[in-house]
């Protein structure tokens, strides 16, 4: 009698826990359908952006910076997860110094072609270096210092470098690694090549800066057990985060859901990786 009562006790927790675990299965699937959907809409979102901002600068180009400033303060107030946008242009070496003086004529102040040094800064560049180089032209918004980045040569950052090259090879958007923003939060650049009509190399690009965090700040796990990554093709990942861990015990004694989902951009893939392990806060 004893054996069937203690049978029939292990027969319920089992059960209770069964219902316990397809309960949490099912609030993980709904949080990471909803991760994907949240983040595959604001990806859409940035490359029709990017798209227009591309268009706009192979039809008109930078003659007239108001225009641009109109669509791009317009995108800014409406999307809080774009930080900035960006307009490059091409020139060839023995253009830097009429470039120079042009925009310096142009923006009423000295304007020298820069690059970027780490650890150094910004510093003038060695026209005999290079064939061609990719000194932004537009910025928006312009902060107290950001007329500093007028001038800088896109293409002696790395990690934005490598985003241009495939960008070119594609025609399409590419996407950098993370960047550091001046108040320690982080970033990506989405980049395009703006083909003017009959080139067949572009003599410009546009380039949107986003904010990571505010990219998924409604969907940020707190439980513990969570694990999210958030990557672009081979690149290091845009968002790895993790909530605090679950004790040996719950990870020997319940399950980890794992969830794989993917975005197209451009020619490449974001990957959307997360995981959670259940602990005793899950099971009744």
């Amino acid at each position: 009698m004893l054996f069937i009562a203690l049978c029939l006790f292990i027969v319920s927790i089992s059960f209770v826990v069964w219902q316990d675990v397809k309960s949490a299965e099912i609030g993980f699937q709904k949080y990471t359908n909803s991760v994907h959907q949240n983040l595959s809409q604001n990806f859409a979102i940035n490359e029709t952006i990017l798209d227009g901002f591309a268009a706009f600068l192979a039809d008109v180009g930078m003659q007239d910076p108001n225009r641009a400033r109109f669509y791009t303060r317009t995108m800014l107030k409406r999307y809080p997860h774009l930080y900035m946008f960006q307009a490059a242009q091409r020139i060839e070496n023995n253009e830097v110094i009429e470039f120079e003086n042009r925009m310096s004529i142009q923006l009423r102040q000295p304007i020298k072609v820069k690059k970027f040094i780490f650890r150094r800064g910004l510093l003038p560049v060695d026209v005999l270096v290079q064939s061609n180089y990719y000194p932004v032209v537009f910025v928006e918004p312009v902060f107290s210092d950001g007329l500093d980045i007028l001038g800088l040569d896109i293409s002696s950052i790395e990690f934005v470098e490598k985003a241009m090259h495939q960008a070119l090879a594609t025609g399409l958007t590419s996407i950098s690694e993370v960047l550091e923003l001046s108040d320690g939060s982080e970033s990506f650049v989405m980049i395009k090549p703006s083909m003017l009509p009959g080139k067949t190399v572009p003599d410009q690009y546009a380039l949107i800066i986003v904010k990571t965090n505010v990219l998924i700040q409604e969907h940020i796990p707190t439980e513990a057990g969570y694990e999210l990554s958030i990557q672009y093709a081979d690149n290091l990942p845009l968002i790895n985060m993790f909530t605090e861990n679950m004790n040996s015990l719950e990870s020997n004694l319940f399950p980890k859901f794992e969830s794989n989902k993917y975005i197209t951009i451009g020619q490449d893939k974001i990957s959307i990786k997360i995981s959670k392990q259940l602990g005793f806060k899950q099971i009744s």
